[in-house]
């Protein structure tokens, strides 16, 4: 009886690693991102600050680009 109570502990012990071993290895990622001209953005951008302050983006030739999910 004793040793049937103590494979009954193992394996309540590696059930609870497991269990906690398994959630570190979740890797989240992350959508792809997409490429869009601003539709609020007027005018030619001179820097990426520009576009900072409408949307989540940079300028590209003058043109406010905005980073989207697709």
């Amino acid at each position: 009886m004793a040793g049937s109570e103590e494979w009954r502990k193992l394996t309540i012990v590696l059930f609870i690693f497991l269990s906690l071993a398994s959630g570190w290895m979740v890797a989240e990622t992350e959508g792809r991102a997409c490429y869009r001209p601003s539709p609020s953005f007027k005018g030619r951008c001179s820097s990426d600050e520009d576009c900072i302050g409408v949307c989540d983006g940079f300028c590209n030739h003058g043109s406010c680009i905005c980073t989207v999910p697709c």
